[in-house]
């Protein structure tokens, strides 16, 4: 079992470097500075991204925080790991849809909680269980759109497999639960 994005920055710088070398990833491109200035729906409710002056280039360019600070008495929620499994049980022909039927799982346990149209802004940590030999690239574009403003702390994780053989990606994420949102 191997780091893709790891939780370390060292791991993180490597993972850029492996990649740009083989054509995966682009050079470091700055986000526009209104992309920079969005705030994220859980800096209104006192969460705190924080990034290392060196460490600022890579989280933009993967769309995550190295920290995120949450405030006294925060209520959380853990939702276990999902996968991108189509209701009739099949798995989708491509990987962008695959991955896109995850997020939608998230989002989807996040409303049966109470969670709004929102509700993966509020999502702060983020566990992505990518499959080996994949190019976790397409992962991030599609977390970078879901994610929209927000920015989780992240860590990516390389596996041999997952339970159904065919599966390529399970997301594990906690979100911060606003007073609005009655569990």
């Amino acid at each position: 079992m191997g780091s893709i994005f790891g939780p370390a920055y060292s791991s993180r710088l490597l993972f850029i470097a492996y990649h740009r070398r083989i054509g995966c990833i682009p050079r470091f491109q700055k986000e526009p500075d209104h992309q920079r200035a969005m705030a994220s729906i859980l800096e209104k409710h006192g969460l705190k991204f924080v990034n290392p002056a060196d460490g600022q280039e890579v989280a933009d360019q993967l769309h995550f925080s190295h920290a995120v600070i949450l405030p006294p008495n925060a209520r959380t929620v853990i939702i276990s790991g999902q996968v991108g499994i189509l209701p009739d049980g099949s798995v989708p022909q491509s990987l962008e849809d695959e991955y896109d039927e995850a997020f939608t799982h998230v989002e989807n346990v996040l409303r049966a909680i109470g969670f709004g149209e929102d509700a993966l802004e509020y999502v702060f940590d983020a566990t992505f269980f990518l499959k080996g030999g994949m190019d976790p690239s397409l992962l991030v574009e599609v977390a970078r759109r879901r994610f929209k403003s927000t920015r989780p702390a992240t860590v990516g994780v390389e596996i041999a497999q997952l339970l159904h053989p065919d599966l390529h990606l399970e997301i594990k994420v906690v979100a911060y639960m606003p007073d609005s949102v009655a569990a």
